[in-house]
């Protein structure tokens, strides 16, 4: 009985970890368009709404306006201590407006 008490828990905390193992990757990609959205030069650069943001590589994006592209890239901010990187838009190049 004892040992079903403690064999229990712990294989649920190791599929709890794993389930959460998933979840970094989908709340890092939202940090990364957070930081285009809040991009003034981006802002700058382009006009009309936002039709898309597709990722072309490894921190760079192609982002789309309802009349200009252009590629964004973002330089990584890795934390101090724990905690979560954050990013900034390093370049915003390429831009082509209609």
């Amino acid at each position: 009985m004892f040992r079903a008490l403690v064999i229990v828990p712990a294989v649920l905390a190791v599929f709890c970890a794993n389930g959460l193992a998933a979840l970094p990757p989908y709340w890092d990609s939202v940090r990364q368009v957070e930081a285009i959205l809040a991009s003034q030069d981006l802002g700058a650069q382009v006009h009309g709404a936002i039709t898309s943001i597709r990722a072309l590589r490894d921190l760079t994006f192609e982002v789309e306006t309802t009349a200009c592209r252009a590629t964004v890239v973002l330089e990584a901010i890795p934390p101090d201590g724990p905690g979560a990187t954050s990013y900034t838009v390093e370049t915003v190049m390429n831009v082509i407006c209609d």
